[in-house]
C-alpha cells in the first residue's frame, strides 16, 4: 500500500489538495442541506486521508531503509567470510 515513489505521493497530495478546493466550493455553492452536510464531511476528512497515508509512507519508507542497510551489511559480511576462508584454503 505505501510502496509509491515520492512522485506518486506528490501527485497524491496535488490530487487531496484539488478535491479539498473542489468539496470547499461545493459546500459554499450547495442549496441542499444533507449535500452541505456530505461537502463538510468531505472537507474534514481529504485532508486527514492524505496526511495519514504521508506519515504511513514515511514510516514505511524508513522501516525499508533500515531492512537495505542490513541487507547490504549482511552482504558485506558474507563477502568477507567468503574472502577469509578462501585465503585459508590457498595457505594450505
Amino acid at each position: 500500500m505505501y510502496n509509491t515513489t515520492k512522485g506518486q505521493l506528490i501527485t497524491i497530495w496535488v490530487f487531496g489538495l484539488f478535491l479539498w478546493v473542489v468539496t470547499f466550493f461545493c459546500g459554499v455553492y450547495s442549496y441542499s442541506s444533507i449535500f452541505d452536510k456530505i461537502w463538510l464531511f468531505l472537507f474534514l476528512v481529504i485532508p486527514f486521508i492524505v496526511v495519514f497515508y504521508t506519515i504511513g509512507w514515511r514510516n514505511c519508507q524508513k522501516r525499508s531503509l533500515k531492512h537495505r542497510e542490513r541487507e547490504k551489511a549482511r552482504a558485506r559480511e558474507r563477502e568477507r567470510e567468503r574472502i577469509r576462508w578462501s585465503s585459508a584454503r590457498e595457505f594450505y
